[in-house]
């Protein structure tokens, strides 16, 4: 756990070190993330491929990662995408936020999530969304630490309804 640590966009070509995180994020996680291990761990490698070059061509959507030694620790990922209530405006999805447990407490999730909400600047967006489960306040502790705020909209994990997520906002 030495060593620099960089924040930046994923490479076009780290296709195989942003799946091998996504999937310990599902496995360590499972009821953070509005996906399963099982149904990621089955996308195929073209599919792995097109997300980290469109990722990384950043147009539609980005991921910003946290590499300490070579490795990926931590990433954070935004889309552009509809807003029920702004429609037809689009705003920026924040989606996946994650570090690896040897790696929190160090401000990695608040950078990668401040790098994601520049992002959705450059893209002239108005405002910045997020869901987040109710039993992740250290989540909502930074979101809101960045400015984000509870919209009062809620919505349960596809994979486990039991979960309740708060839609979160932040203007940009």
């Amino acid at each position: 756990m030495k060593g620099e640590l960089d924040i930046r966009r994923v490479g076009a070509g780290e296709w195989r070190e942003l799946r091998a995180l996504r999937l310990r994020a599902l496995r360590d996680a499972p009821l953070a993330f509005g996906s399963t291990l099982e149904r990621e761990s089955g996308y195929d490698q073209a599919r792995w491929r097109r997300q980290a070059s469109s990722a990384a061509a950043g147009a539609d959507d980005v991921a910003i990662v946290a590499v300490a030694d070579g490795r990926f620790v931590g990433m954070a990922r935004g889309y552009l995408g509809p807003s029920e209530e702004l429609q037809p405006q689009t705003v920026v999805w924040l989606i996946g936020v994650y570090v690896e447990p040897a790696w929190r407490r160090r401000g990695i999730a608040r950078a990668l999530s401040a790098e994601v909400v520049g992002w959705a600047r450059e893209r002239g967006v108005a405002e910045v969304h997020l869901h987040v489960a109710d039993w992740n306040q250290a989540a909502r502790r930074i979101y809101e630490e960045l400015g984000f705020t509870a919209s009062g909209a809620t919505t349960t994990l596809a994979h486990e309804p039991s979960v309740i997520e708060a839609e979160m906002r932040l203007r940009v």
